[in-house]
């Protein structure tokens, strides 16, 4: 996701953070994050650095300007089921057994 302003002078998106400070903003096939930005401030080259979505950590805004957010967002723990009421979701996050069935259970 991006974003730009009506004038063109800002155009923004929500970078993949990497555990080494690395930050990526092309996501591919496969679950691949083409890096984008070193942690030193240097460029990757063009799909120089591709690594697993699973390797990122979090997001942090970026702006064409120079401009980044001084908060990032850290991915959450992924929860696994618990108990005979749930089942492993997308990404591994524990839902109701019942989900899309017609009820929820109670």
């Amino acid at each position: 996701m991006s974003w730009a302003t009506d004038d063109g002078k800002h155009e923004g998106a929500a970078l993949a953070m990497f555990a080494d400070g690395a930050l990526g903003g092309t996501y591919g096939p496969n679950k691949k994050v083409e890096v984008s930005e070193y942690a030193d401030g240097t460029r990757a080259a063009y799909q120089a650095d591709v690594r697993s979505e699973d390797d990122v950590v979090g997001w942090l805004g970026w702006c064409s300007c120079g401009w980044r957010s001084p908060r990032s967002f850290t991915r959450g723990a992924r929860p696994r089921a618990r108990g005979p009421r749930e089942q492993d979701g997308p990404r591994g996050l524990a839902v109701p057994a019942q989900m899309g069935r017609g009820r929820s259970p109670r």
